[in-house]
Order: structure tokens, then C-alpha cells, then sequence
């Protein structure tokens, strides 16, 4: 496919600021690991960050399937009528409301398979914030205070979680939460621009397949995550 000199500049630009970009680590629980042990860095429901989302299928340059969480542009938003076109069964989701929840996984493992205390973000849907968190947190109280423990049990779309308080025997100090933004230099609205990608119609319409399956996008490779464990 023949392209023009202005998109290869682009294509130029992009590389060159993902090469130096820094991406913000999502919370998940892996296969096999029954639980984790965090500290959510709320100090109450209503810290909870809301998003209207695509969730978008990419395939990275080793093809590996992964997904991106877009923000919705609502009136008009290409992704929009992609998924009513496509029954939202493509490669993008509905728009859908989700939440992001930023915490510490103290049970994060790295690369050299060492335990090191992360930042993380959790992006869940609206009814995980009903039914789970809220409930939960409404059940014992001060669950936001301490360390809790994330139960996980299923797979895929079965998939459940449950929330107790740990006993954060075998945990650092507890810290309070303007403390751990402090020792882990948290930048919130910076990571969460690779959390939730902020794209316009130009954008959003290269992620979407056309005729001829070429498709072009603004951010080509599964990011590498930034570990952040000032503190640790």
C-alpha cells in the first residue's frame, strides 16, 4: 500500500515517542496464583476514576493478541459505529463504562522472577464496582485502610473476584496513601495515558479494519511496562 510522505513522517513520530515513553503497569492475577496482596491508593469509593471505553483487539509486531482500553468521544465517535456495524463481536467493544483503580500489588514479579512492590492500575467494569468493591468495602469496614487481599477464582469470562482485609503479617509497614504516592512518585495522570488512550476520529478510524485489512495505527507494539518501587 502506497502511502504519503506526511503519514510516513507520522509513523516516524510515533516510534520516536514510544521509544521513549514509559507505560504505567495493569494489575492482573496470573494463571495459577490464587490471590494477591495490595494497598489501594483510595481513600474512599469516591477516589474511584470512571471511564466510557472501546475495549480494542491489537495484534503486536510478534503476534501476540492484546487489548487497549480507548476513551469513547461519544457523538459521532468512529469506534461507535464500527461496533454497531460489527455487532460489537470485531476487533472493538461497545463503549462500556469501566473504572480504574490505582493500587500497590505487593505480589508483583518481575522479569528476574523477584517480588517487587508495584504500582498497578485495575481497570474493571461498573458492575465489578457495584457488586464487588462496593459491597465490600461496605462489608468490613476500613478495608480501604489496610492491605487487602484479592481472591481470584475461574477463567475468562467466568472469572470472579473476592475482597478481604489482609492480615499484612508477612507486608512492609503500612503506609498511609499520600505516603506511598510520595515514596513511588506517582504521576496519575501521566500513567493513565497508557491506561486509557486518549485517540480523535483520525485516530480511532486507522484502528479500524477496512477493505483492503491494512490498518493503520498510532501505537504499533504491546507496551512495556514501567515498574515503579521507590520505597521498596
Amino acid at each position: 500500500m502506497r502511502i504519503s510522505l506526511n503519514v510516513m513522517e507520522e509513523h516516524l513520530d510515533n516510534q520516536n515517542t514510544n521509544a521513549n515513553r514509559t507505560f504505567a503497569h495493569q494489575f492482573f492475577i496470573p494463571k495459577g496464583v490464587p490471590s494477591k496482596n495490595v494497598r489501594f491508593l483510595i481513600k474512599d469509593l469516591s477516589d474511584v476514576m470512571a471511564f466510557r471505553t472501546h475495549t480494542v483487539t491489537r495484534i503486536s509486531k510478534k503476534g501476540k493478541q492484546y487489548f487497549q482500553e480507548v476513551s469513547c468521544l461519544g457523538d459521532g465517535c468512529p469506534l461507535c459505529d464500527y461496533a454497531f456495524k460489527t455487532d460489537g463481536k470485531a476487533s472493538s467493544s461497545y463503549a462500556r463504562d469501566k473504572i480504574v483503580i490505582p493500587l500497590i500489588d505487593f505480589d508483583y514479579v518481575d522479569s528476574e522472577g523477584n517480588k517487587t512492590p508495584t504500582i498497578s492500575y485495575w481497570v474493571r467494569s461498573s458492575n465489578f464496582y457495584r457488586n464487588v468493591l462496593a459491597l465490600y468495602v461496605s462489608k468490613f469496614k476500613g478495608l480501604l485502610d489496610g492491605y487487602v487481599e484479592v481472591n481470584k477464582t475461574g477463567t475468562g469470562v467466568n472469572t470472579t473476584y473476592s475482597l478481604f482485609p489482609a492480615s499484612g503479617d508477612d507486608l512492609p509497614k503500612l503506609k498511609s496513601v499520600d505516603e506511598y504516592l510520595k515514596d513511588f512518585d506517582v504521576n496519575m495522570e501521566e500513567d493513565l495515558k497508557s491506561i486509557i488512550y486518549e485517540l480523535n476520529a483520525e485516530q480511532m478510524n486507522r484502528l479500524i479494519p477496512h477493505e483492503s485489512n491494512e490498518v493503520e495505527v498510532p501505537f504499533e507494539e504491546a507496551p512495556k511496562r514501567r515498574v515503579s518501587t521507590h520505597g521498596f
